[in-house]
Formats: C-alpha cells, sequence, structure tokens
C-alpha cells in the first residue's frame, strides 16, 4: 500500500506537470495524447491498459521521454523495478534539462519500492547536482 501510494502521489505531479497549457490540448492519438490517456488509466489502477497506450506512444515516439515515465511509473506499481529503471534510465536520457531531476527521483524512488535505500540515493544526488550544479551541491556556509 505504500508503495501503491508514492507512486501515485509521482503519477498525480507528473500529470499536473505535463498538462498543455488550456487550449493546447494534444492532437487525438498523438504519442502525448496516448500518454495522456495512459495516465488517466494508471490512476484507476489499470496498469496492463495504460502500458499498452504507453507502448504505442513509444513505437510512434521512441525518444519521448514522458513515455519512458509513465512506462517506469507503471511497471514500479506492477512491481516490476527492473523494467521499470530501464525505463527511467531512458526518460533521463531523452528529458530536457529541466525535467531530468523529476526522472532522476522516479528512478530513486524505484529503489525504495524495491528497498534499496543505499541505491535510491545515487540518482537523488544526481538530480540536485544537475539542480544546484556540482561545485555548489554540498557546500557549507
Amino acid at each position: 500500500m505504500l508503495r501503491t501510494g508514492w507512486a501515485l502521489i509521482l503519477l498525480s505531479a507528473f500529470s499536473q506537470a505535463q498538462q498543455p497549457a488550456p487550449g493546447q490540448a494534444p492532437t487525438p492519438g498523438s504519442p502525448a495524447d496516448l500518454v495522456q490517456q495512459g495516465q488517466k488509466l494508471s490512476r484507476e489502477g489499470k496498469q496492463d491498459e495504460a502500458l499498452a497506450l504507453y507502448s504505442r506512444a513509444l513505437d510512434r515516439s521512441p525518444e519521448l521521454y514522458e513515455a519512458h515515465l509513465a512506462v517506469g511509473m507503471a511497471l514500479d506499481l506492477k512491481g516490476e523495478y527492473a523494467e521499470a529503471r530501464e525505463h527511467f534510465t531512458k526518460a533521463i536520457e531523452a528529458a530536457p534539462a529541466d525535467s531530468k531531476q523529476q526522472a532522476q527521483r522516479a528512478l530513486a524512488i524505484s529503489y525504495v519500492f524495491e528497498g534499496d535505500a543505499d541505491k535510491a540515493s545515487e540518482p537523488e544526488t544526481r538530480g540536485l547536482q544537475r539542480a544546484f550544479g556540482e561545485e555548489g551541491f554540498g557546500r557549507r556556509g
């Protein structure tokens, strides 16, 4: 239950962050639209159906970081952690600079779901280093 709660919080934050501006809904049937449809299904607990839509989105746009991130979250909810982390890694690689930390946090949480706190700290630290810069990270006053 705890794992599901964290994943739903992440999915909700991800969904809200990725909503298009008013009047800019994705084109029906586009990869972005398929991801949005999948996110709705995922929030309803329909991970397999969501994964099918994400797969279609990735078939059309293999580097769509939102799709890789969503696949990772759905797989985490299913307990398929190693495969989830493969997609989180792809999401980190494909994400624009301002979205990489989000994907790194999802990767860290995947390790937490599996009970590996030591591994969880690595992507989270990289995300913070990226956000604050290598030289400013970890410095004290």
